[in-house]
């Protein structure tokens, strides 16, 4: 792989990732309800999901999706739901906050639970898995090796991913931090739980 290939696979994995969608609206979500450490283990198992979708895609599977309506539109549907529940359970565990107690620090949450939330975000998209199979393809050279090309690949993609949703992350809990009283933290909750349902809708309305 040269160099000028490389560089170009960052820019446009950058630009995507930039991009608001349902892995951006929910490690906000996490930011904002659980704070920093939390949201970085969604990223974790975010990029892991992404990892899992470009070999997905470079075996193949992404063709089937492509070309099989119905398998598309459950894959589809099972992640809107996903993302909808956990939306749903955001915001209902918002309004249990009382509104007479001042917090110091988030609720607690155990960070296997960011990671499976993440890993489902980044896995529950098949727009991704066929992205990922025509974007790589305009990567890889058929003449080397593709084994070492995909790897390239996929440790690049990771660190961009990671480095852009930690800004994010970084962005939503110095908003957070301003907080502390319960009633902003339930505002907080029902934020997040929004968050969540963005990334639902653009999961929905987004072919």
């Amino acid at each position: 792989m040269v160099f000028e290939t490389w560089i170009t696979f960052i820019i446009a994995s950058a630009i995507v990732s930039i991009i608001p969608g349902p892995s951006v609206f929910m490690v906000l979500s996490q930011s904002i309800a659980y704070g920093l450490k939390p949201a970085l283990f969604c990223i974790l198992g975010d990029i892991v999901g992404a990892v899992i979708v470009m070999l997905l895609s470079y075996a193949g599977i992404g063709a089937i999706l492509a070309t099989s309506a119905e398998l598309f539109f459950i894959v589809k549907w099972v992640g809107v739901i996903y993302v909808a529940y956990l939306g749903v359970s955001q915001i209902l565990a918002a309004k249990k906050i009382k509104n007479d107690v001042v917090l110091n620090t988030a609720p607690k949450k155990q960070y296997g639970d960011s990671v499976k939330v993440g890993l489902f975000t980044g896995l529950l998209n098949p727009k991704g898995i066929m992205f990922s199979m025509a974007f790589l393809s305009q990567f890889i050279d058929a003449n080397a090796n593709p084994i070492n090309q995909l790897f390239i690949l996929m440790v690049s993609s990771s660190v961009v991913i990671f480095i852009i949703l930690g800004a994010y992350a970084l962005l939503a809990v110095q908003t957070r931090e301003t907080f502390k009283t319960a009633k902003s933290r339930r505002r907080m909750g029902f934020l997040s739980g929004g968050f969540l349902f963005g990334g639902s809708a653009f999961m929905a309305f987004n072919r």
